[in-house]
């Protein structure tokens, strides 16, 4: 019997932050290595003894404006064992490999993903020969070019908004379409860890493509773009510094990919990966010196903070700063250098920074990037945005003929939005309604709508002598008729996982989630609890005017409230009965006559 091989695209560049290329590394010592300590680690321990693995590098390509997705095979090789670790694979690596590059299979962007696609094995495994209606047939099919550049995905609690935003950014990243990604990430956990791959989660060394962040109704213009924050230096000396939020961060990261991939030079690194090599050497050496055009007046870098540069003059002054920023539109070309003040300083550190070499021919790429705002109308946009509101319009985009820059207020530096940096915001409608929020906001981004679905496979199971999707879509009625479709119930209440048992779903959903959120939409009214719940799950408290009887105080409308009907959620979980006592308060929920 013949033992299935399986197939995967295995990347070979390490981000420290400059792009590395592993791969002869690999080939001398035979194998290949995962790249991150906690990532990928059950993906890679699954590839079986005996598979094929191809080095890949995966990037996109604009051809007369059209974006191109391209994969490049550099080499192929057998997994002759795996450790088990989740780390490393012997590799039998070929020989004398010959890179090959196909335009359209290559959304396979992850760390290590499996090709399933019969067709995608034959290019890339066997090389067969490809034709020109075989590749344009597969990019028309899946390649996705065009995102909106502002979206916000609205709904109830337990639609799956912050779900979907996982889709929609590696969709916008991969350049596919959404309903083509299962193609690619069969998995949901294989999308999820791509997805986590690219998510940046240390603001000091921003490796990655995505940043996540969420309202709430403290978030200030402080915090999301840039703010005046005290802070302690090397001398235990209290100082105050221009310090950037997340949004300046983002920023910052995607117009440098745009700048780098529009107007920088294959021979350099981005200004990112020469910042970042600059900062190494300066721990490296403390002492590191820059001249000056005189003689003898080189000066010495002090330290480094998010914005600027601290240096000591030849004759011991440190009341200055370098700002990145200005050092950054410098090294594009972007402005012009003033060679007075402290503009004199500037040319050595830029000098630096372009006499660092790629250490590998990595393929000058614009990336796409995606910001997720989760709750975004929980907080004030208003008062968060301030006048960069404007900036993230589309035509008012870096590029655009309408582009836009103002000065910030505090770094007074030039900002700008790239056209390669994409927002998705998610809002709950029980919070705030679409017809509620900001005028300014609305007129910027596009809103989907994230309703409750009932035709979901993991609804299709039957409690009760009921399914799943009858339960939510009965409950998801009243609540209209009592409120508005703002404030119905998701779908992810109802879903039922694997090995889960759907008694226990139940259980658990009614009372941690579903039974919380009706006493919050209507104000612990038991009455219209009651009729959303019907009478097995809402009962009336017992009133014995002999024993339950009110202090002695002379009130005289306190007789009216003998007569006053007091309301209980019924907890099926503690009924010794639970098994039948649930069931009948389901089908009475459903109206069902309990005889």
């Amino acid at each position: 019997m013949t033992k299935e091989i399986h197939y995967y695209c295995v990347g070979f560049v390490w981000y420290e932050p400059e792009a590395i290329s592993q791969l002869s590394r690999f080939q001398r010592e035979g194998i290949w290595e995962n790249g991150y300590d906690n990532k990928f680690i059950e993906k890679v321990k699954s590839v079986p003894k005996g598979s094929q693995i191809a080095a890949k590098t995966t990037y996109t390509r604009k051809i007369e404006n059209k974006t191109i997705s391209v994969l490049t095979i550099h080499c192929i090789g057998t997994v002759m064992e795996n450790n088990g670790d989740g780390r490393i694979l012997q590799v039998n690596w070929i020989k004398d490999f010959i890179p090959f590059t196909l335009e359209g299979p290559g959304a396979y962007r992850s760390t290590i993903s499996e090709v399933k696609d019969p067709m995608n094995i034959e290019l890339i495994f066997r090389n067969k020969e490809k034709t020109e209606k075989e590749i344009l047939s597969f990019n028309e099919k899946d390649v996705q070019t065009e995102f909106p550049l502002n979206q916000i995905l609205f709904g109830p609690p337990g639609t799956g908004k912050t779900y979907n935003t996982i889709n929609k950014a590696i969709s916008i990243i991969d350049n596919l379409k959404e309903s083509s990604l299962k193609k690619y990430y069969e998995e949901r956990g294989d999308l999820k860890e791509y997805f986590n791959s690219l998510l940046i989660e240390d603001w000091d060394n921003p490796i990655g493509q995505i940043g996540f962040i969420t309202f709430h109704q403290s978030m200030t213009y402080e915090d999301f773009i840039e703010g005046i924050k005290p802070d302690v230096n090397e001398q235990q000396n209290i100082i105050y510094d221009t310090v950037p939020g997340i949004f300046k961060m983002m920023v910052s990261i995607a117009r440098d990919n745009w700048l780098y991939a529009n107007k920088g030079s294959v021979e350099h690194l981005s200004f990112e990966e020469a910042f970042q090599r600059i900062k190494d050497d300066w721990e490296e050496n403390r002492d590191l010196k820059f001249p000056l055009k005189r003689e003898g007046n080189d000066y010495t870098i002090l330290g480094f903070t998010k914005s600027s540069i601290k240096f000591k003059k030849a004759n011991g002054g440190t009341g200055h700063t370098l700002s990145i920023s200005t050092l950054r539109d410098l090294f594009y070309k972007r402005r012009e250098l003033k060679i007075s003040g402290v503009g004199i300083y500037y040319p050595a550190i830029l000098g630096k920074l372009k006499s660092y070499q790629p250490s590998s021919n990595i393929e000058k790429e614009e990336k796409n990037y995606v910001l997720i705002i989760d709750e975004i109308n929980r907080g004030n946009v208003s008062q968060i945005f301030g006048e960069l509101i404007t900036l993230i319009e589309e035509d008012k985009r870096l590029g655009k003929e309408e582009a836009l820059a103002v000065t910030l207020p505090y770094s007074k530096e030039s900002f700008g939005v790239p056209s390669n940096l994409y927002i998705i915001g998610t809002m709950n409608t029980a919070d705030r309604s679409v017809e509620a929020i900001d005028t300014a906001l609305r007129r910027r981004f596009s809103f989907e709508e994230v309703p409750p679905k009932y035709d979901l496979d993991e609804l299709n199971y039957v409690f009760a002598g009921y399914k799943g999707d009858q339960i939510l879509l009965t409950l998801n009625k009243r609540i209209e008729k009592l409120l508005d479709k703002d404030h119905q119930i998701g779908h992810s209440y109802f879903m039922k996982k694997n090995g889960i048992d759907v008694k226990e779903m139940l259980l658990t959903s009614f009372y941690k989630n579903i039974i919380p959120l009706l006493q919050e939409y209507f104000f612990g009214d038991f009455g219209k609890i009651g009729l959303v719940l019907g009478q097995g799950f809402v009962q009336k408290k017992d009133w014995n005017k002999d024993s339950d009887y009110f202090a002695e105080f002379e009130y005289e409308s306190a007789s009216e409230f003998d007569d006053r009907p007091v309301y209980e959620i019924i907890d099926h979980r503690n009924n010794a009965q639970t098994d039948e006592s649930f069931a009948k308060a389901i089908k009475s929920l459903m109206n069902k006559k309990i005889g």
